[in-house]
Formats: C-alpha cells, structure tokens, sequence
C-alpha cells in the first residue's frame, strides 16, 4: 500500500492592516437667519451710516418724578436703544394705510418693514381712530393729516427736505379746537414746511438740547424721533416706562449728541425694528399707567410707520 500522504491547505494571508479615519468633526451648523444684538450695553455700525446702540441712562438728580413700583418691573430691560441714521445715506419714509399707493391694512412693525424693504421701522406719532396722524403729518403729495395740531405741546416739526433732516420747534398758533387750520401756521413757519418732503408735527420731549416735557404723573414704555446735532435722525426706544419728564432729562444727562426728540409712540404701540447688517432688534414697549402692565411680548398692529432705506448715493459720501 502507498503510505497515505497528509496534505494541508496553505494558511490564507492576513488580512491587510489598515488605520481607521478619525471620526469627522461635527461642525456647528451655518446660521439661518439674522443674529441678535448683544444682551449688555454696545455701540455697532450695522451699515454705513447706521448705527444701533444700547445705553444704560444716568439718574438725575431727584425732583419728585412719578415711577413705578420696581417690583411690577422685574425683568423688564432698562437698556434705552439708540438708532442713529445718516440721511445722505438713507432715505427717510412715511408709509399709511390712509395712503392708496400703500394698498394694504394695517401691519405690525416687522411686517411693515419686510412688506417695503426698510432697514429699521418705527412709529411715526400717535394716530385717530381713522389712522390719521394726531399732529400735521405729510409725506409728498400725501397728507396723513393735513391740519395742525393746535395743543402747545404738539411745539415740534421733523422736516426732512431731500438729504437734509432738521427739526423746527414752533408752539403751534392758540385756539379753543383740538385741530387749525395749516393755513393759520405762521408764514415763515408753513414756507419752511412747504419746501420739505417729508414733514412730521408731534409733542416735544427734548427741543434745542432741553427736556421739556412737563411734569405728568403717568409713565410708560417710549418711542421716540428726532435729531442729533450733526442732522442725524435719532430713534429712541425704551421698554422700561418713565415718566417722560424724567426720561428726557436722562438722555439729556447722558451726554447722547441728541438735539430734539418728539413723541412718536407709548404703551404696547411703540414698536423699533431694526434689520441690518445681518443684525435683528424687535423691541415692543408694554407698560402704560392705567392701560397695561409689562406683560406684553408681540408687536402690535399699526396704522403708519417711518421707516429707513439705502439711498441710492450717486457721488461720494464722507
């Protein structure tokens, strides 16, 4: 017998040494959408010639002001936001439901500026039950309110007159009416609001660098406008309620460059929405003495807005 040879299989190779990938890095996902401003104090210029600022206001000396209990404030921002925007730059706009080239209702703040393409909106002054401006208020052709607010403390005109922005403090002419007429306007005064494009009659807050509001015994969340001392327009928005004599002489104290400032809006009403830059600020007020407390998160519908657009800028701007 041939002896049985034994035959085993050659072993199979190894398998080939490999290093493994390192695990790839998670990368935070790009944002989607606009970015908040800063939660503290700060000063950002969100386009040429716009800037939006946050500012903690001095106290001034004590002089009996109305204030409400702190206690039915907690929470509520005591930051006062400052928009200061360059007319060369930006145009300056007054848009009403009253107004048919507008073609739509009322809106609030945010859906007003993204409806026309505003860079920053706000309110333009209180308004009638009709959506007419309480004060006399045109814009071109178009009047929202085309007589004069007669009470003394409506003492204060925005005019804006192509790339120029100034305000005119005039007490407005007596009369026993809630309105005159704009023929009864002194005629120096109606040649300077005639020649403008935009003109806007409310209560004065700060006139030639002054507080002037008087002494009241109510407080509430505020809107303001107006014009620093280089013809910037100046938008003032504070959701924590002062009595307004106070706040004027806040700002005024604060050493802000702000030369007038007229009352655009109080209470749930005053609205500021700025988006720009990549930037977004909402900012509703809420507390109004006798209507609201600082409950209110949402921007309220309104009848008319100012609102800010790049200017199509031909030449050089310094």
């Amino acid at each position: 017998m041939l002896p049985l040879l034994a035959c085993t299989a050659a072993p199979p190779p190894e398998p080939a040494t490999t290093t493994p990938a390192p695990p790839s890095a998670t990368l935070p996902a790009p944002p989607t959408g606009p970015r908040p401003f800063p939660a503290d104090t700060f000063t950002l210029e969100v386009a040429p010639g716009l800037t939006v600022a946050a500012v903690r206001l001095p106290d001034p000396p004590d002089d009996d002001y109305h204030r409400v209990d702190p206690a039915e404030l907690v929470g509520c921002d005591p930051r006062v936001f400052v928009v200061t925007v360059d007319p060369r730059r930006h145009e300056i706009a007054y848009l009403s439901t009253l107004d048919p080239a507008v073609g739509h209702g009322e809106l609030d703040a945010s859906a007003w500026a993204s409806r026309h393409d505003l860079l920053v909106a706000f309110n333009p002054g209180m308004f009638e039950p009709d959506g007419s401006a309480t004060g006399h208020t045109r814009a071109g052709s178009f009047a929202s309110q085309p007589q004069v607010r007669r009470h003394r403390m409506y003492a204060s005109w925005l005019t804006v007159t192509g790339d120029a922005l100034t305000v005119l403090n005039q007490a407005p002419p007596p009369s026993e009416a809630t309105y005159v007429p704009y023929d009864a306007l002194p005629a120096a005064l109606r040649g300077r609001l005639d020649a403008a494009d935009l003109v806007v009659q409310s209560l004065s807050v700060i006139a030639d660098g002054r507080a002037v509001y008087p002494a009241r015994t109510n407080q509430w969340s505020e809107l303001a406008f107006g014009a620093d001392r280089d013809g910037n327009l100046v938008v003032v928005f504070s959701r924590y309620p002062w009595e307004m004599r106070e706040l004027g002489r806040r700002l005024v104290a604060s050493g802000l460059p702000i030369a007038d400032l007229l009352h655009g809006e109080g209470g749930p009403e005053a609205s500021l929405v700025v988006r720009a830059g990549g930037y977004e600020l909402i900012a509703m007020g809420s507390w109004e003495t006798g209507f609201a407390g600082d409950e209110n998160r949402e921007l309220w519908q309104v009848p008319a807005v100012m609102g800010v657009r790049p200017r199509a800028v031909t030449e050089a701007v310094p």
